[in-house]
């Protein structure tokens, strides 16, 4: 009994660690995906002339009115709860291995195994710089849609402007740092390229 009750609980934790490394693995690619299209819903434009009645309308979604049922729904049931949930496991995430860190089992299998998507191709030091990269692209995100919302005011345009340039010059500062590990070298040109890529993007669609 001892053996089979031993073999079942050995069970339920490898489905538990695949579980894990699986609900990681969306949540790392997923996590633009997620953010994005929910921090547009919380934004309304308007899409009238100056002389003309105020047509709000929501920014990820011009079909929708904005403070309509339809956007009213969407935005307190589905929009807040993705960005609150995506957040909290941000902040799990991190003081999970915040914790490995200060018992210096990162390179534990076990840990690896768990956790290790997060932070493996870092340097040790470095294993935070995974989460620079996740603020960085909500700053992106959140300032693409804060530009779009504040549109009439040029001052603020001119600050989120600066802002993206910051956001640049700040990735090729820490590019220098060399966070990631010898064998995994080739991934920060790769991913020093794409944020280039994802800012000539982010203005592309802010002109047109």
């Amino acid at each position: 009994l001892n053996n089979k009750a031993g073999f079942q609980l050995n069970g339920l934790s490898k489905v538990s660690d695949n579980f894990n490394t699986v609900a990681l693995a969306i949540y790392m690619t997923a996590f633009t995906g997620l953010i994005e299209p929910n921090i547009d819903m919380l934004f309304c434009v308007d899409l009238s002339d100056k002389e003309q009645t105020p047509i709000p309308v929501v920014l990820r979604d011009m079909a929708i009115t904005c403070n309509s049922y339809v956007h009213y729904i969407i935005k307190n049931f589905i929009s807040i709860p993705i960005i609150i949930l995506t957040a909290l496991l941000t902040v799990w995430y991190f003081l999970k291995i915040l914790q490995a860190f200060k018992k210096k089992t990162l390179l534990n299998e076990k840990t690896l195994e768990k956790i290790g998507l997060i932070y493996y191709i870092y340097r040790e030091k470095f294993f935070f710089f995974e989460f620079f990269v996740i603020i960085r692209r909500v700053i992106l995100v959140l300032g693409k849609s804060l530009f779009i919302w504040f549109l009439i005011f040029d001052w603020i345009n001119s600050g989120l402007i600066i802002l993206f340039a910051y956001l640049l010059l700040n990735h090729s500062i820490h590019h220098y740092m060399k966070p990631y590990k010898e064998k995994f070298a080739s991934i920060n040109e790769v991913e020093k390229n794409s944020f280039k890529v994802n800012i000539f993007n982010t203005f592309m669609s802010l002109l047109w």
